[in-house]
């Protein structure tokens, strides 16, 4: 799967919009990490809009956060749904990962 990305108001926005587990995490934190590498935006938002937030999900925010921030970027993370935030906040991942409830607030965040 391709991940969507492209720019509002200056920022890059990756979207992920599929469950990310054991069969798809690598090949989607490659796709990101090459995504992030090959952005010209100071600042990168992973909109991750899925429902269900495994921790091969959460291992992925992580490795792509750690891809930013080799590459000199910002990453935040749109978790529009409840239960990912919940689950981000329970695994300890909200303290490295700048997480916002959705895209808007993300792009609006300073």
């Amino acid at each position: 799967m391709a991940l969507p990305s492209y720019t509002i108001d200056g920022y890059r926005i990756i979207r992920v919009n599929e469950v990310v587990d054991l069969a798809n995490a690598d090949d989607l934190a490659t796709e990101a990490a090459a995504l992030i590498r090959d952005c010209d935006e100071r600042t990168v938002i992973v909109d991750f809009d899925c429902p269900l937030l495994t921790t091969d999900g959460v291992v992925f925010l992580e490795r792509v956060h750690a891809v930013a921030e080799r590459c000199g970027r910002t990453l935040r993370v749109a978790a529009g749904h409840r239960i990912s935030r919940k689950v981000l906040r329970i695994t300890g991942a909200d303290h490295l990962l700048d997480v916002r409830p959705d895209l808007p607030t993300a792009l609006g965040a300073a």
